[in-house]
């Protein structure tokens, strides 16, 4: 995923179906700084899984 990110110069993404989060911090960190993820889930306890993560890694 990052990889397919930083090949396209993508400095927008959405992710539908978060999970655990992992995929989502992985394209976040691949992001450049002023770029914006915008990841969703229609079950707020996979989001919450995800969040501890992303605050860790500095891009909730």
């Amino acid at each position: 995923m990052a990889l397919l990110v930083k090949r396209t110069g993508a400095r927008r993404c959405i992710e539908i179906g978060v999970f655990t989060g992992y995929s989502a911090l992985t394209v976040a960190l691949a992001l450049p700084d002023d770029g914006t993820l915008l990841a969703c889930d229609i079950r707020d306890e996979y989001t919450r899984i995800g969040k501890p993560f992303w605050e860790s890694a500095q891009v909730a």
